[in-house]
């Protein structure tokens, strides 16, 4: 797989910001897939490890969380090089070290912000190798 089909992964249980999300990534002419939840997430990651860039995940969702979603990329040698943004609620230090102590690649609390999220992704991208074809969102 060469970096053209590789893809951003976009999990979140809300409607709203997988909404938000996408109109993001649409915008600025990046490829994605995305997941309703962090089951659906880590199924789609160890399906095909070498399709995904970076993962843009909700921290708290049913049936697994974003943090359990990145544990258990961490124990994968192929999944652990993916950079994780992690997208939350919460503010709460405890949480925000937890998540940095567990490998997240950054970690941005809700409501989504553009500004600060396009910069990171793209970051993320460039770090793991890029897409191909991704423009910088300005």
């Amino acid at each position: 797989m060469n970096n053209m089909d590789k893809k951003v992964l976009v999990v979140d249980d809300e409607p709203i910001s997988l909404m938000e999300l996408r109109r993001y990534l649409e915008e600025a002419c990046i490829s994605f897939e995305q997941a309703q939840n962090g089951q659906e997430a880590l199924s789609k990651l160890k399906e095909n490890p070498d399709r995904f860039c970076a993962v843009v995940i909700d921290r708290y969702m049913p049936y697994m969380s974003g943090l359990e979603v990145l544990l258990a990329m961490q124990q994968s040698k192929q999944l652990k090089k993916i950079p994780v943004i992690m997208l939350t609620g919460l503010s709460e230090k405890e949480d925000i070290i937890e998540t940095i102590r567990a490998g997240v690649f950054d970690y941005l609390v809700k409501p989504i912000n553009k500004d600060l999220l396009m910069p990171l992704l793209n970051r993320a991208i460039d770090i793991f190798g890029g897409l191909g074809n991704h423009q910088t969102a300005s």
